[in-house]
């Protein structure tokens, strides 16, 4: 499931002004590393910074409603994050140059697994020199709480992680009340709401038909078999 969460993270790359790969994103990429061109759901936009501290963005494929989150996900979890870890340089590849691990203490859960902690990888995070590319994900810090809408990271050498499905549109921020607040706009059906109207409105989904194509063109549908709905919820 990583590379269709790859097609939803974006693409990663450090470029300079000019057009012409850095020598830094050389080494952040990897030498003679073959990078992934822009698809009509993710295009480029990078900007530079003073002292050379490099920026990157991109645009990412449109989720439109939960129920198509819920079916592009296979760990759906309520939590509060924990703790980040150090960011992580991965020379070997090009699409997710660095990121930054956050362990999670895990609520309750919707879909998936039970489970009592996990961790999420974000793109992005403290260059080694000072700078900082956050590659426009979310900003985290222990005690904030959230919906996780979550694909599990298939590879393995850095240990056991979840990507967030839609980048910003997969996390659903709580309050101390389980109210949902600063919601993606085209999920503002949802803002003020309780955690139990979105519980209720995944269920219903995930009980109905499933879809027949991949969600937003891009993410292949996780079957019930996969990733099941809690069985507190069904009843």
């Amino acid at each position: 499931m990583f590379a269709r969460s790859l097609v939803l993270i974006g693409l990663a790359l450090v470029i300079t002004a000019c057009g012409e790969t850095s020598p830094e994103a050389e080494r952040l990429n990897g030498a003679g590393a073959e990078q992934a061109a822009p698809t009509a759901t993710n295009t480029l936009d990078v900007e530079l910074r003073e002292g050379e501290c490099i920026v990157t963005g991109v645009s990412i494929a449109m989720i439109p409603d939960i129920a198509s989150l819920a079916w592009a996900s296979d760990q759906i979890v309520g939590g509060e994050i924990l703790r980040a870890h150090p960011t992580t340089p991965d020379p070997r590849d090009a699409r997710l140059p660095l990121h930054t691990d956050f362990d999670i203490k895990v609520e309750s859960y919707v879909r998936g697994q039970p489970i009592d902690t996990l961790t999420i990888r974000q793109p992005g995070g403290e260059i080694p020199g000072g700078c900082a590319d956050p590659m426009g994900q979310l900003k985290l810090a222990p005690g904030d709480r959230f919906l996780l809408f979550l694909d599990h990271d298939e590879r393995i050498e850095f240990g056991d992680a979840y990507l967030v499905v839609g980048e910003r549109q997969g996390y659903w921020r709580l309050t101390d009340d389980d109210m949902f607040t600063d919601l993606p706009a085209h999920y503002a059906a949802f803002e003020r709401q309780p955690l139990a109207s979105a519980t209720a409105a995944i269920r219903d989904a995930l009980l109905g038909e499933m879809p027949a194509g991949p969600i937003a063109g891009v993410a292949p549908v996780v079957p019930l078999n996969a990733a099941p709905l809690n069985p507190a919820l069904g009843e």
